[in-house]
């Protein structure tokens, strides 16, 4: 199964909007002097989805 389709499956088990995640993300990415273009590892991205599950419930 590809990174892809296991983020699609995660994010519907999990309940994560995409959009508001991927808004998260990219503040993340802003507060670590990264830019749009600054790609963070599946590990990273993982871990950003609990911590984001954690303060927004999966908003």
């Amino acid at each position: 199964m590809s990174r892809q389709r296991i983020s699609r499956k995660w994010r519907r088990q999990a309940g994560v909007d995409r959009h508001a995640f991927g808004k998260y993300v990219e503040d993340v990415k802003r507060g670590m002097d990264r830019g749009g273009a600054d790609n963070l590892t599946f590990r990273d991205l993982l871990d950003l989805a609990y911590e984001f599950l954690e303060f927004f419930g999966g908003t």
